[in-house]
């Protein structure tokens, strides 16, 4: 018993420590692909984050998918003055492998029709990958 505890303490200050070392980098990655992602929204340049995109995004949707997503949105989704980050959340199963990083924002205009969106990246090698999107639209909200 005493060595199971003593494992899984060791076992978690460890994947803190993997974590920690790798986390601001990851992030700093992540927000920058954010920027980018909508620039590409706003430039209706939907291959192009679809090409980009995580392997399991694109087995899971089509191109029309995301035409279908931002569809009447694409100037808002593609403002980058417009969101500001709400939570930053990690999904990871163990230290070696991929993790999810979940960027959540939230509009700064109340009359903005989308009022949270939320970017979910699958980071492997150092790397984010579109793992998927959504948004929740104001009147969703109330």
């Amino acid at each position: 018993m005493l060595k199971t505890r003593i494992a899984f303490v060791f076992g978690a200050i460890l994947l803190t420590g993997i974590l920690s070392c790798s986390i601001p980098g990851d992030v700093r990655r992540a927000k920058e692909e954010v920027i980018a992602i909508r620039a590409l929204i706003k430039a209706k340049n939907i291959e192009q984050i679809y090409r980009d995109a995580s392997a399991e995004f694109r087995d899971a949707a089509r191109k029309s998918d995301l035409e279908d997503i931002f569809e009447g949105h694409y100037d808002e989704i593609g403002n980058t003055e417009n969101f500001e980050l709400l939570q930053t959340k990690f999904e990871k199963e163990s230290p070696d492998g991929p993790f999810l990083l979940i960027l959540g924002y939230k509009a700064k205009s109340t009359t903005s029709a989308i009022n949270l969106d939320e970017f979910i990246f699958l980071i492997k090698d150092g790397n984010p990958r579109l793992f998927n999107y959504r948004y929740e639209l104001r009147s969703e909200n109330k």
